[in-house]
């Protein structure tokens, strides 16, 4: 009778063993399945592991869901090495000694999975820079004093390919029937606006620009934007206007204070009839700006926030993504603000850094919002 019991307290403890193992596995695989509803997908990479993580959050800034994507890195948290379209993310890791150094990775972000990886020319080495358009992807890279352009086709394939006997090649974005792109040689005192045919990559015109760079280019009406500054800086923080149709290059000051020089600036989105990009100066001082498009009047307003590296408007709340630190990251955060009224009002900030702990130079690269 002793001995029975003894089986049958043996047997209970192994089913409550076995139950509990199996409730944990489930619990677990319930909180990493993926979740279409996400509110915000936030890219968490290295230069340390070749790997980026894409973390998924719910509107409270909870991980709900982490993909790790292996053989992938970026340089910098520069937005311009990835490109959304639909509910595809584009984007290329960087350079390095390891497998997938020249692949073009597609993210579904309905249902979180690498869809495709794509090896591009062994030439396209070195930092990438990628836009979409229709399907049609276009990567840029530069290597040994030339840079080389590819399109990618809606199948996959590499549709063009193309070398241009110059120094760099920077961010690109495609308008109508072309692609634009800036150039930059130390040679040479002033950048070019380099215009080319987006399906056979030939080069249609090369314009010089009357300015110190080209960044971050935005198409609105036909037209290309790009933020940049004045040679000499007298003019400070200066928008640039390519009007196509007029083949002309326009400069409109959205900050004049020539003591000010900018290390960092984020790229413009547009919030009704307004491009809205923030800046961070050398001496720590934040503003966003917003620049009305149709009247070129400018809003300047400070900002208690550094090291962001992009922003984002939903109705009347503005997200920021920001780094703690420029390089050697401990820790990033969003944070939430108000932008109902004239000026934005701080109302919330959120940890999202997972790999804090690793000591591998971890940053967060990018954030997109389910929409």
């Amino acid at each position: 009778m002793r001995k029975q019991r003894k089986l049958m307290l043996v047997g209970l403890m192994l089913v409550i063993i076995i139950s509990v193992a199996i409730y944990g596995v489930f619990i677990k695989n319930k909180r990493t399945v993926f979740n279409s509803n996400y509110f915000c997908l936030v890219v968490e990479t290295t230069q340390g592991e070749n790997k980026t993580y894409f973390n998924y959050y719910d509107n409270d800034f909870k991980l709900l869901h982490q993909e790790e994507i292996p053989y992938s890195e970026f340089v910098s948290t520069n937005i311009d090495r990835m490109s959304v379209e639909g509910n595809k993310l584009y984007f290329a890791p960087v350079d390095g000694d390891w497998e997938g150094k020249n692949d073009l990775l597609t993210i579904n972000l309905k249902n979180g999975e690498l869809e495709n990886r794509i090896h591009l020319p062994d030439e396209l080495d070195l930092d990438k820079y990628v836009t979409v358009r229709d399907g049609e992807v276009y990567v840029n890279s530069n290597l040994n004093g030339d840079s080389y352009i590819c399109r990618v086709d809606t199948d996959g394939n590499v549709a063009a390919y193309r070398k241009v006997k110059i120094e760099t090649l920077d961010e690109m974005i495609v308008e109508g029937n072309r692609l634009y792109s800036f150039n930059y040689s130390e040679e040479e005192e002033n950048p070019k606006l380099y215009i080319f045919d987006r399906r056979n990559l030939k080069t249609i015109d090369v314009i010089e620009l009357s300015c110190s760079d080209g960044l971050h280019p935005f198409a609105w009406e036909g037209n290309i934007f790009f933020l940049t500054s004045s040679i000499d800086n007298e003019q400070g923080l200066l928008i640039g206007k390519y009007v196509v149709e007029e083949n002309r290059v326009d400069y409109h000051n959205v900050d004049k204070s020539i003591e000010k020089s900018y290390s960092s600036l984020t790229q413009p989105i547009l919030v009704n009839g307004e491009l809205w990009f923030t800046a961070l100066t050398t001496d720590g001082q934040c503003s966003l700006y917003r620049y009305a498009l149709n009247t070129g009047k400018v809003k300047n307003i400070e900002m208690d926030a550094a090291n962001i590296v992009q922003i984002a408007v939903d109705e009347t709340t503005m997200y920021a993504l920001i780094n703690d630190q420029q390089d050697n990251c401990e820790n990033a955060y969003i944070q939430e603000f108000d932008v109902s009224s004239s000026e934005p009002i701080f109302k919330s900030q959120y940890s999202i850094a997972t790999q804090k702990d690793n000591n591998k130079l971890y940053y967060v690269a990018g954030f997109f919002f389910n929409k």
